[in-house]
């Protein structure tokens, strides 16, 4: 052994004792150059190779060292090479770093090495790592020539698993959203732009812009969007060959299959817009359908009419084969049969549903009297309103004109006589306004507060007996008789009402909280920003909902106009996280091979509220962006904004927002508690010097599945966390732990000891009211072993589904299933199901992701909720309920509670032994800690 290759291999041992796990590399190659004919050099190098997961690399070093190696010379490092060739193929065939066509080439060394180790079992015994490693390395050799479409079969089976623990079967809709209006070229809100400059964008990229809007909602923000993409694209048009190359794809994702349909529905008004007579009458009552569609709790008879052919016209095309939509227009496959369901309960619903009971959910929080506070205050009313006064009565005709009071066409006496007559009132706007108010619709809202209902046009006001009271401000003597116009001649907005909005006994939306007015003051405010109007286009200064809405409509009709040709609509109902790992793994069969699986940008609103917040987005979310430095992923907090102290908080990812690179591997480009979390995609996999070290992910890790399988209870709303992951989103975690850079054998001996139950840590899970205190991340309790054996039956179905579509081998222990055939489906009953959720919604929501199964050996046990109140101890090593004697299922594929059933997944060999063993099942909520029966 050469002195100075000693040197340089002291070195690099020093080195990897110390953690840094690339630095060695260096000096352990130098050893290798020095005494090309030594085999410890390329062994030592092969052995820091394997730890940091290079295991191409390692293959090639174990064969010059056993090139160099006589084995009768060293029979002991010619059986460390041996073992570490097994683990090297096992685990560089999973990761892809060593192909099928280097194992076939390099038999010879594979033979040989293999001998070693067969040799070494006659005096070490067949239970010997040397002879285990080999056997598992020949079980996955036998399966290479399918390893190829294995992975693919196996994420695609993983895909289908449920991430979160169900709910009682129940989505809520939310039929209208809070956010202000966005564009995704331009902005994500008023306060957040970030632009797209298409001019700066990889050329490569230009035919394939795509947006994803995550949890859609009411569609307000594809409205935005297609404002600020026919700016974009006009703003091209001194780069012809990249203008001529732009093409736009528009995913439209909603969980709850209502949503979607009535965006459908909405985007199919737009193009009888663009398709109708250019009558300004029929063009005038298609716009005002689009704004009770989207805003009004009832609608006129006429404008359900057009509602009712569009529901018509999609029930008829997704009925057929191949439904022939407009060519802008695409429906995924899967989607079809919920979006039917929902047409089908739309098409008569008007009469089983009244306008009275419909307007006796709605008492809308609108001041009509904005006044009250202003006139109270000293010094403003008297002063204030005489400049206000004086102004009025010197305006000119055109000035007067501008103020909307009359329609265009009517004489300036009309007007002024209106100003006569609204003097006291214009004057109480205009005060409102120059002291920071928003006037938009205060005549208006006024209105609303004795009808319940948006003005349509003044057009069409002859149809409606009454309505021209508006005009003249004289709302008092004749209200009644409006109402009951509207009670008898108009009829409730369809779409505001859920195919499953009766499960809890609600007939009717509760829009008892909901102003109308706010998405019309967003639509106003949104105009404004992109100068719809037009550039110093004087407000009148009680402009209608339909006059905002108007402007928009023409502005998006403007748009879709421009851009024909350019751009596709993509309707999917799914699960956000759901959607894109099908996306991920390529298990989304039904969508056309040619649609995006990566996006330049995502709006996911408040999605993280309910998913696990950052954790999620990073793992599902920002993987699927383009590689392009623009590309982003943003989402805000709606839900629980009191909760939340700081955006570390929020996170929901156990780090410091700066480790998320490390652990993760996505960038943070902002995180503000009130504003929006902004991603942004890393070059992957990252290097491993750049990442958390394999104690740090240990600890890490042994944290996301402590407070995943025994979640911390949380306070009621607006304060309530959701923590709804289950073990599927904990072995989905792995997977993207793999692409972001940790190597797969670490990942694979963490899995091996919690399915051997050899997990000793000093974390425990957290026992407080969510969420988390800042320093949670540094409370330890004494190093123990801990059990996880009462989740093991539901480890074992998630990764005997999935394992051969993980980047790294399992080492299941004997008697485990270890194939997806092994898995079955089972169905059973839960009694009483209905209490569970009747004494748990004063405090709890049903909405919640928090059910799990529990099953439990009758021999030994009896009460559900004393079980339940023991699940802590059990984890802390308690044997009081012995090993075995409890199963805990938190990936169910449904927990109906109304309807008392409960589906999930297990071993078939499982099952049936514990139903000779008449093993019981109960339900439960992991917030409230309670059980059904």
């Amino acid at each position: 052994m050469s002195d100075k290759g000693n040197s340089f291999k002291e070195k690099g041992n020093d080195l990897f004792k110390q953690g840094r796990m690339a630095d060695p590399l260096i000096s352990l190659s130098k050893a290798e150059a020095a005494a090309p004919n030594n085999a410890t050099y390329p062994s030592n190098l092969s052995a820091a190779l394997y730890e940091t997961g290079a295991y191409g690399a390692c293959f090639e070093a174990i064969s010059r060292a056993w090139e160099r190696l006589s084995s009768n010379s060293n029979p002991s490092l010619a059986l460390r090479l041996s073992v570490r060739l097994a683990k090297t193929l096992l685990h560089g065939v999973y990761s892809g770093s060593v192909s099928l066509h280097t194992v076939q080439d390099r038999q010879p060394i594979i033979g040989g090495l293999k001998a070693v180790a067969l040799q070494a079992s006659n005096t070490s015994g067949s239970n010997a790592e040397h002879l285990r490693v080999w056997k598992d390395w020949e079980k996955t050799e036998k399966s290479l020539p399918y390893f190829e479409a294995a992975p693919k079969e196996g994420r695609a089976q993983l895909s289908s698993l449920p991430i979160f623990r169900p709910s009682c079967d129940t989505l809520q809709y939310f039929v209208v959203g809070t956010d202000d209006l966005i564009s995704l070229t331009d902005d994500f809100g008023d306060r957040d732009p970030y632009p797209l400059v298409l001019d700066k964008l990889d050329p490569e990229l230009l035919p394939d812009v795509s947006f994803l809007f995550g949890g859609v909602g009411d569609g307000r923000h594809v409205l935005g969007t297609f404002v600020g993409m026919h700016r974009a694209y006009d703003k091209l048009s001194h780069k012809k060959s990249k203008q001529a190359k732009l093409r736009f794809h528009l995913t439209l994702l909603d969980i709850h299959p209502t949503m979607v349909t009535r965006d459908l529905c909405l985007f199919m008004l737009f193009r009888e817009l663009m398709e109708a007579p250019q009558d300004r009458m029929t063009q005038l009552e298609i716009k005002t359908t689009i704004l009770y569609v989207l805003w009004g709790v009832v609608m006129p008879s006429y404008c359900h009419d057009r509602l009712r052919n569009v529901i018509n016209t999609l029930l008829s095309l997704l009925s057929q084969p191949h439904p022939q939509l407009p060519s802008w227009i695409h429906v995924d496959l899967d989607s079809v049969g919920p979006i039917l369901s929902v047409l089908d309960y739309w098409k008569d619903l008007v009469n089983r549903k009244t306008v009275k009971k419909t307007l006796e959910n709605h008492s809308p929080p609108i001041n009509a009297d904005p006044m009250s506070m202003i006139n109270r205050t000293p010094g403003i009313s008297m002063d204030y309103r005489a400049n206000i006064a004086a102004l009025l009565d010197n305006m000119t005709d055109s000035d007067i004109r501008q103020l909307g009071l009359v329609p265009a066409h009517r004489p300036i006496s009309e007007a002024r006589k209106m100003l006569s007559q609204n003097r006291e009132k214009m004057i109480d706007m205009m005060l409102k306004e120059s002291i920071g108010g928003t006037p938009q619709g205060g005549f208006e809202q006024e209105w609303y507060t004795l009808t319940k209902c948006f003005l349509p046009p003044p057009e069409f006001w002859t149809r409606h007996p009454g309505f021209d009271l508006y005009r003249r401000m004289k709302t008092t003597g004749s209200i009644p008789d409006i109402n009951e116009h509207i009670r008898t001649a108009w009829v409730p907005n369809v779409t505001f009402f859920a195919t499953n909005g009766s499960t809890f006994g609600v007939e009717y939306p509760n829009l008892s909280a909901w102003n109308p007015f706010t998405p019309i003051r967003l639509v106003a405010d949104f105009n404004e920003r992109f100068r719809l109007s037009g550039e110093g286009t004087p407000k009148p200064i009680d402009a209608t909902a339909s006059d905002h809405m108007n402007v928009l409509i023409d502005g998006v009709i403007k748009s879709i106009k421009a851009l024909s040709g350019r751009f596709k609509l993509e309707f999917i109902c799914g699960e956000l996280t759901q959607e894109l790992a099908k996306m991920h793994l390529g298990s989304d069969v039904m969508r056309p091979p040619s649609f995006p699986r990566l996006f330049t940008r995502m709006w996911i609103s408040n999605i993280p509220d309910y998913t696990h917040g950052a954790l999620h987005t990073a793992m599902y979310c920002v993987h699927r962006l383009q590689p392009d430095p623009q590309a982003a992923v943003a989402s805000n907090c709606m839900l629980n904004l009191p909760a939340w102290g700081n955006p570390e908080q929020k996170s929901y990812t156990l780090l410091q927002l700066s480790d998320m690179p490390r652990y993760l591997g996505c960038r943070l480009l902002r995180a503000e508690t009130r504003g929006v979390f902004l991603y942004s995609k890393n070059t992957l996999p990252k290097p491993l010097a750049k990442l958390a070290t394999r104690e740090e992910l240990t600890a890490w890790l042994t944290r996301i599945l402590l407070y995943s399988i025994i979640p911390a209870p949380s306070d009621s709303s607006p304060n309530r966390v959701r923590l709804p992951n289950s073990l599927v989103a904990f072995v989905d975690l792995l997977i993207h732990l793999s692409s972001v850079g940790f190597p797969g054998h670490w990942l694979s001996e963490y899995v091996q000891k919690i399915l051997a139950d050899e997990i000793i840590t000093d974390i425990s899970p957290y026992d407080g009211l969510y969420p988390l205190p800042m320093t949670d991340d540094s409370r330890k309790v004494p190093r123990r072993r801990i059990r996880l054996d009462p989740w093991h039956y539901d480890f074992e179905a998630i990764l005997a589904v999935a394992c051969e579509g993980l980047p790294f081998p399992v080492p299941f222990p004997s008697g485990f299933a270890t194939s997806a055939p092994d898995i079955g489906v089972f169905e059973t009953k839960i009694d009483r199901a209905y209490s569970f959720v009747a004494t748990s919604h004063d405090m709890f929501s049903p909405y919640d992701r928090v059910c799990c199964l529990l099953f439990y050996n009758p021999k030994k046990l009896s009460d559900p909720n004393s079980i339940v109140s023991r699940i802590p101890s059990m984890l802390e090593g308690s044997k009081e309920i012995p090993v075995g004697h409890v199963q805990i299922i938190t990936s169910a594929d449904l927990v109906d509670v109304p309807g008392e059933k409960a589906r999930w997944r297990m071993s078939r060999t499982r099952f049936r032994q514990m139903k000779e063993e008449k093993w019981p099942m109960f339900a439960y909520r992991t917030d409230a800690r309670f059980a059904s029966e």
